[in-house]
């Protein structure tokens, strides 16, 4: 069957435990469920057509990895009330090359990383319709640094990032107000790079804390650099 906790599933026959660095193979579909079940892990890559589902009421727990948290080349569903916590990892949180969907109340945490949180590559698409959303925390480099394509509603926050809050060449769609909840932020909350497009879709407001406050030490709010595009349909 596709159960994240049948050992029958693995090889060797055991669930994986915090030393284990999880290889999801082509053409498998890995669900992680069961009220109040825990899945645990030291990284773990998703090969293209391949699925992991992590769903109501189950905590994923991945720490310690030496490359990545996840690295994602097939597909990953966060379900409704799942909550996925990402943690020491030395490279990015997580590296996404093709779909990514987060939905409900499912929560994505990633804290203290050598890179960004989330790293979303040419080609990848993050869907992210949760009310509990994104939290990141200690990043070296960004939260988010995007290439592919982003949709984002939901809960955003972000703190100790040394580099941006979103780091943007891709295409970032905006489809709920947007609240920057960050601070020990150097640098700027929001760049969009050149050949970089954000959409503020229709409705949609962003607010930056007040600069030079304690959750805006940079001063530093949105840049678009020459050849990017903001595309403004907010109020």
């Amino acid at each position: 069957d596709s159960d994240w906790f049948n050992p029958a599933n693995w090889t060797p026959a055991m669930v994986p435990g915090y030393c284990v660095n999880v290889v999801i193979p082509a053409g498998m579909i890995v669900t992680a469920g069961g009220m109040g079940m825990t899945a645990t892990c030291r990284s773990m890559s998703i090969a293209a057509t391949s699925s992991v589902s992590v769903n109501d009421n189950v905590q994923l727990n991945i720490t310690g990895g030496t490359m990545f948290g996840i690295s994602n080349a097939g597909t990953l569903n966060l379900n409704n009330d799942s909550y996925t916590n990402i943690q020491y990892i030395n490279g990015n949180g997580i590296e996404n090359g093709n779909t990514i969907t987060m939905t409900g109340n499912a929560i994505l945490y990633i804290s203290v990383t050598s890179q960004s949180s989330i790293r979303n590559l040419s080609g990848g698409t993050i869907t992210i319709n949760s009310n509990n959303g994104l939290d990141m925390n200690a990043a070296t480099e960004n939260a988010i640094y995007n290439s592919g394509t982003i949709h984002r509603s939901g809960f955003f926050n972000a703190n100790n990032i040394a580099g941006s809050t979103i780091k943007n060449e891709g295409v970032f769609n905006n489809n709920d107000n947007l609240f920057i909840n960050a601070f020990g932020l150097p640098g700027w909350f929001v760049e969009n790079l050149s050949g970089g497009t954000i959409n503020n879709n229709a409705g949609q407001t962003w607010t930056f804390p007040i600069p030079g406050s304690l959750y805006n030490v940079s001063d530093m709010e949105m840049i678009n650099h020459a050849g990017a595009t903001f595309n403004n349909d907010g109020p």
